[in-house]
């Protein structure tokens, strides 16, 4: 199954898009986030994803995008979501020439990005939300 969340990071003028599922979904949320279609096609695409658990994109003037390979084990997406939402926190700080990397809002904005996404991918069971 398919799906994007979008997690604002600071407010809602700076985001994060997550997205998990096939090439197709991948490359249709990259484009509908204003990705250019020369730099994500679907051959660029492939070998991006090929093999890899997860990957952030990012392209001036466009939301750092995260892609979760769909096939993992949930703990295997959590522990890659992390890593992703790292990076993305850090492309966004990069645009706004924020040195906060060792911050309490950095750390907030990748648990901002692993909670809502957990959610959305329901990767918890009913036990895990208590």
């Amino acid at each position: 199954m398919s799906k994007s969340v979008i997690v604002p990071i600071f407010n809602h003028e700076y985001k994060v898009v997550v997205c998990w599922g096939d090439l197709k979904h991948l490359h249709k949320t990259l484009l509908d986030h204003h990705y250019t279609p020369d730099h994500v096609t679907k051959t660029f695409l492939k070998e991006q994803t090929e093999e890899r658990r997860g990957v952030t994109f990012r392209e001036h003037r466009c939301y750092p995008t995260i892609w979760i390979n769909s096939d993992l084990p949930a703990t295997d997406a959590l522990g890659t979501l992390a890593h992703e939402a790292v990076h993305a926190v850090d492309f966004t700080f990069q645009a706004i020439d924020e040195d906060l990397i060792h911050s309490e809002i950095f750390a907030h904005s990748v648990g901002a990005i692993v909670r809502e996404t957990t959610k959305a991918m329901k990767l918890l069971t009913a036990k895990d939300k208590r």
